[in-house]
Protein backbone atom coordinates (compact mmCIF):
# COMPACT_ATOMS: atom_id res chain seq x y z
CA UNK A 1 0.00 0.00 0.00
CA UNK A 2 3.08 2.46 0.21
CA UNK A 3 2.55 3.57 -3.31
CA UNK A 4 -1.15 4.65 -2.88
CA UNK A 5 0.23 6.30 0.30
CA UNK A 6 2.89 8.42 -1.15
CA UNK A 7 0.53 9.26 -4.11
CA UNK A 8 -2.20 10.79 -2.05
CA UNK A 9 0.21 12.56 0.08
CA UNK A 10 2.82 13.79 -2.88
CA UNK A 11 -0.95 15.07 -4.81
CA UNK A 12 -1.32 17.58 -2.17
CA UNK A 13 2.26 18.55 -1.22
CA UNK A 14 3.65 22.11 -1.59
CA UNK A 15 7.44 22.02 -2.01
CA UNK A 16 7.77 22.70 1.96
CA UNK A 17 6.60 19.87 2.64
CA UNK A 18 9.32 17.14 3.53
CA UNK A 19 8.26 13.44 2.87
CA UNK A 20 10.54 10.73 3.91
CA UNK A 21 9.44 6.98 4.11
CA UNK A 22 11.14 5.22 7.45
CA UNK A 23 11.75 1.74 6.83
CA UNK A 24 11.82 -0.25 10.57
CA UNK A 25 14.41 -2.49 9.90
CA UNK A 26 13.18 -4.34 6.77
CA UNK A 27 15.58 -7.72 5.05
CA UNK A 28 17.58 -6.06 2.22
CA UNK A 29 15.67 -7.74 -0.57
CA UNK A 30 12.34 -5.63 1.19
CA UNK A 31 14.60 -2.77 1.68
CA UNK A 32 15.72 -2.69 -2.32
CA UNK A 33 11.75 -3.03 -2.93
CA UNK A 34 10.56 -0.23 -0.83
CA UNK A 35 13.43 1.93 -2.33
CA UNK A 36 12.47 0.80 -5.54
CA UNK A 37 8.58 2.27 -4.72
CA UNK A 38 9.71 5.44 -3.41
CA UNK A 39 12.19 6.14 -6.25
CA UNK A 40 9.73 5.32 -8.76
CA UNK A 41 6.76 7.10 -6.85
CA UNK A 42 8.31 10.03 -5.42
CA UNK A 43 10.64 10.90 -8.29
CA UNK A 44 13.32 12.84 -6.12
CA UNK A 45 10.55 14.43 -3.91
CA UNK A 46 10.76 11.66 -1.18
CA UNK A 47 13.61 10.14 0.66
CA UNK A 48 14.32 6.57 2.07
CA UNK A 49 15.95 5.56 5.30
CA UNK A 50 16.14 2.13 5.92
CA UNK A 51 17.12 1.27 9.38
CA UNK A 52 19.33 -1.33 9.95
CA UNK A 53 17.56 -3.03 12.51
CA UNK A 54 13.59 -3.19 13.60
CA UNK A 55 13.34 -1.06 16.48
CA UNK A 56 9.60 -1.41 16.69
CA UNK A 57 6.87 1.02 18.05
CA UNK A 58 6.87 3.03 19.58
CA UNK A 59 10.61 3.84 18.95
CA UNK A 60 10.37 3.58 15.04
CA UNK A 61 7.58 6.85 15.61
CA UNK A 62 10.12 9.12 17.55
CA UNK A 63 12.87 8.15 14.92
CA UNK A 64 10.31 9.23 12.38
CA UNK A 65 9.54 12.48 14.97
CA UNK A 66 13.77 12.91 15.10
CA UNK A 67 13.85 13.05 11.38
CA UNK A 68 10.64 15.43 10.45
CA UNK A 69 11.69 18.83 9.75
CA UNK A 70 9.23 21.65 9.90
CA UNK A 71 6.47 23.18 12.47
CA UNK A 72 3.59 20.03 11.85
CA UNK A 73 4.66 16.46 11.71
CA UNK A 74 2.42 14.18 9.91
CA UNK A 75 2.74 10.42 10.51
CA UNK A 76 1.90 7.53 8.14
CA UNK A 77 1.92 4.34 8.15
CA UNK A 78 2.67 2.50 5.37
CA UNK A 79 -1.37 1.45 4.45
CA UNK A 80 -2.82 4.89 5.23
CA UNK A 81 -3.40 7.54 2.94
CA UNK A 82 -5.28 10.56 2.83
CA UNK A 83 -8.23 11.97 1.19
CA UNK A 84 -7.80 15.15 -1.33
CA UNK A 85 -8.48 17.93 0.37
CA UNK A 86 -6.94 16.68 3.81
CA UNK A 87 -4.06 19.15 4.37
CA UNK A 88 -5.66 22.51 3.69
CA UNK A 89 -8.62 21.41 5.72
CA UNK A 90 -5.91 21.16 8.60
CA UNK A 91 -4.65 24.19 7.68
CA UNK A 92 -7.92 25.93 7.53
CA UNK A 93 -8.13 24.86 11.11
CA UNK A 94 -4.91 25.86 12.24
CA UNK A 95 -5.44 29.17 10.70
CA UNK A 96 -8.73 29.47 12.78
CA UNK A 97 -6.94 28.33 16.04
CA UNK A 98 -3.09 28.65 15.79
CA UNK A 99 -1.96 27.67 18.84
CA UNK A 100 -3.99 24.51 18.63
CA UNK A 101 -0.99 21.57 19.44
CA UNK A 102 -2.90 18.81 17.30
CA UNK A 103 -5.34 19.33 14.14
CA UNK A 104 -7.31 16.33 13.11
CA UNK A 105 -10.35 15.38 11.04
CA UNK A 106 -12.39 12.67 10.65
CA UNK A 107 -11.20 8.82 9.63
CA UNK A 108 -11.97 5.68 8.07
CA UNK A 109 -11.25 2.03 8.78
CA UNK A 110 -11.51 0.49 4.66
CA UNK A 111 -11.41 -2.73 3.31
CA UNK A 112 -8.53 -3.80 0.24
CA UNK A 113 -11.08 -2.34 -2.22
CA UNK A 114 -11.22 0.87 -0.41
CA UNK A 115 -14.85 -0.13 0.90
CA UNK A 116 -15.39 2.41 4.31
CA UNK A 117 -16.17 -0.46 7.11
CA UNK A 118 -16.44 1.93 9.91
CA UNK A 119 -16.26 6.09 10.03
CA UNK A 120 -14.58 7.94 12.68
CA UNK A 121 -16.99 10.33 15.11
CA UNK A 122 -17.95 13.40 13.71
CA UNK A 123 -15.83 15.38 16.84
CA UNK A 124 -16.84 19.10 15.18
CA UNK A 125 -18.89 20.54 12.28
CA UNK A 126 -16.30 23.09 11.95
CA UNK A 127 -13.26 23.67 11.58
CA UNK A 128 -11.87 24.86 15.67
CA UNK A 129 -11.02 23.53 18.56
CA UNK A 130 -13.32 20.77 20.00
CA UNK A 131 -14.83 21.19 23.41
CA UNK A 132 -14.37 18.67 26.28
CA UNK A 133 -11.40 16.77 24.55
CA UNK A 134 -9.73 15.57 27.19
CA UNK A 135 -13.21 13.74 28.58
CA UNK A 136 -14.06 12.46 24.91
CA UNK A 137 -10.45 10.81 24.46
CA UNK A 138 -10.42 9.86 28.35
CA UNK A 139 -13.36 7.22 27.64
CA UNK A 140 -12.18 5.83 23.59
CA UNK A 141 -9.41 6.19 21.28
CA UNK A 142 -10.64 8.89 18.50
CA UNK A 143 -7.40 9.47 16.55
CA UNK A 144 -5.42 7.49 14.28
CA UNK A 145 -2.11 8.62 12.93
CA UNK A 146 -3.50 9.16 9.18
CA UNK A 147 -6.17 11.61 10.68
CA UNK A 148 -3.93 13.90 12.86
CA UNK A 149 -1.17 16.19 12.65
CA UNK A 150 1.34 17.27 15.68
CA UNK A 151 2.88 20.52 16.08
CA UNK A 152 6.40 19.87 16.58
CA UNK A 153 6.98 21.43 19.96
CA UNK A 154 4.06 19.41 21.31
CA UNK A 155 6.80 16.22 20.30
CA UNK A 156 9.29 18.30 22.19
CA UNK A 157 7.59 19.25 25.19
CA UNK A 158 6.07 15.34 25.94
CA UNK A 159 8.91 13.74 25.18
CA UNK A 160 7.75 11.69 22.23
CA UNK A 161 5.80 8.63 22.31
CA UNK A 162 5.79 6.89 25.61
CA UNK A 163 7.74 3.47 25.03
CA UNK A 164 7.29 1.50 27.84
CA UNK A 165 5.60 -1.44 28.45
CA UNK A 166 1.94 -1.80 28.42
CA UNK A 167 2.12 2.13 26.85
CA UNK A 168 -0.93 2.82 24.19
CA UNK A 169 1.99 5.07 22.66
CA UNK A 170 -1.06 6.74 20.21
CA UNK A 171 -3.83 7.24 22.83
CA UNK A 172 -1.48 8.46 25.14
CA UNK A 173 -0.21 11.01 22.49
CA UNK A 174 -3.42 12.12 21.62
Amino acid sequence: YLERALRSVLAQADNEMHIEVVNDGADPRTQAELAAIVGGVGAGRVTFTPLPRNVGHPHIFNVCVARARGRWIHLLHDDDWVAPGFYAALRAGIQIAPDVGMALCRHARVDEAGVVQWESWLERATPGVIDGWLDRISLTCRVQFAAAAIRRDVFETLGGFATGVGSTFDWDMW
